[in-house]
């Protein structure tokens, strides 16, 4: 682990920034295409866009949300032959902490609210968090064998951010989950819900899950979001919730990146997901 502890240093004020993956204007967009999503968030919030390429001293960047996590000073980096590319993705000097908290696949946020797995209750930057005015709060992922849709679905990576996001409204947050999710851990999610003042969003078109991944939106820093859109179900019900200025919707069709493969488990071919959505590809220093 690197710079553990770490002490709280002076915050210079830095632009708001989302670090966009080279994914979305590879699969997806034309060059025009990629200004537009520029023009997007940037009309939309006080955020930056920065374009980045395809990699970083030799580290493909695509999934750019699970490389690092900006805490405040604070830089959370999953492994340690990334730092080097980070720094020079955020173009400054910060703490750097090796955690998996710095897979962005792994942390659930809004603001200062951050859902995790579980299964991470016991990683030690999670007192840097708190120090740092972060509410820290759990859910669970479903462990092998991988005999539902919902196991399989969550397949190797376990991102708990494909199955819920949350974002901030007036007095309280919006927990916006799966419906197998949701089904699975009712009881946990009906906790959250109390103790954070939330309101419920629950997706139910199966295309949603599995191929455009529409739980897996981008939040800027005024608080709108981001989806693609053709996530019609999603977008309608943030629209009811969140009111429609606050949710915009760009030309962006995560199918192309969804799908299934075939892998050998414990003697056995099972189906497990390979996935992505347009939070995976964008990160932000903030």
């Amino acid at each position: 682990m690197l710079s553990m502890p770490v002490e709280r240093s002076e915050q210079k004020s830095i632009t708001q920034t989302i670090y966009v993956s080279y994914f979305i204007e590879k699969t997806h967009y034309s060059s025009s295409g990629c200004r537009d999503f520029e023009k997007l968030v940037e009309s939309n919030s006080l955020a930056a866009v920065d374009f980045l390429p395809g990699s970083i001293y030799g580290a493909e960047i695509g999934y750019v949300r699970d490389m690092f996590q900006v805490f405040d000073d604070l830089v959370l980096v999953s492994e340690a032959g990334e730092v080097s590319s980070v720094k020079k993705i955020l173009g400054r000097e910060a703490p750097v902490v090796l955690s998996e908290l710095g897979i962005g696949g792994n942390v659930v946020r809004s603001e200062k609210l951050l859902i995790i797995p579980e299964e991470l209750r016991e990683e030690p930057v999670l007192p840097l968090l708190m120090d740092r005015g972060y509410l820290i709060d759990f859910l669970p992922i479903p462990n092998p064998p991988y005999k539902d849709e919902l196991a399989s679905r969550m397949g190797f990576s376990r991102h708990l951010d494909m199955e819920i996001n949350v974002v901030k409204n007036k007095d309280g947050w919006v927990f916006v989950v799966n419906d197998d999710y949701f089904r699975k851990y009712k009881q946990r999610i009906a906790e959250l819900l109390e103790k954070y003042n939330g309101s419920l969003v629950v997706i139910c078109d199966k295309a949603e899950q599995t191929l455009l991944r529409a739980v897996n939106f981008i939040e800027l820093p005024n608080g709108k979001v981001i989806l693609p859109s053709n996530c019609e179900e999603t977008i309608a019900k943030l629209t009811r919730v969140l009111g429609k200025d606050r949710v915009l919707s760009v030309d962006f069709d995560c199918s192309l990146l969804n799908g299934q493969a075939t892998t050998r488990m414990g003697g056995n071919l099972i189906n497990l997901w390979f996935h992505g959505g347009l939070r995976c590809m964008a990160n932000t220093n903030y």
